[in-house]
């Protein structure tokens, strides 16, 4: 039987022993360490892209939630005959500027009639829908293309 080491597990839940230390023991043999060690490594670093993904995916439904709250409030402001947008929506506009996701873009103003701010949203929805449906977004929109080419003239 080899020597008992211990291994960092970088917030992964281990037993009571192990918490102690903050490491978890493992048995060290010549050919078991190096592969043990690598492969406990590599699923340090999966949990980890997983987190980030998640945090991402949260974020873009946080801000389509936003929106849709924001779309809502502006069919009725439209409905009601509002001509223009208050000055007070310019705060709620810069929060879900900062919440968006790097790469979205945004071009809010206020002061513009509710059915322009509204395109401008809808603009924003699109993104991040497109963001959130990742590869099948961009699947989709290839198809897209292609359907549109096989339409005939004049329709």
């Amino acid at each position: 039987m080899g020597e008992i080491t211990y291994t960092p597990l970088r917030g992964i839940p281990v037993s009571r022993f192990a918490r102690r230390s903050d490491h978890a023991p493992t048995m060290k043999s010549a050919s078991q360490a190096p592969s043990i060690a690598a492969a406990i490594e590599d699923m340090c670093e999966d949990l980890e892209r997983y987190r980030a993904r998640q945090a991402h995916r949260l974020q873009v439904e946080r801000c389509i939630a936003m929106a849709d709250r924001l779309v809502d409030d502006l069919e009725r402001l439209s409905l009601m005959g509002v001509t223009e947008v208050p000055p007070t929506w310019r705060r709620r506009l810069e929060q879900l500027a900062r919440e968006l996701p790097a790469g979205v873009s945004h071009d809010f103003e206020v002061g513009v009639s509710p059915t322009v701010l509204l395109d401008q949203i809808f603009a924003v929805q699109e993104q991040l829908f497109h963001t959130k449906m990742g590869e099948w977004a961009r699947v989709l929109h290839e198809i897209d293309r292609r359907l549109d080419l096989d339409e005939p003239e004049g329709r």
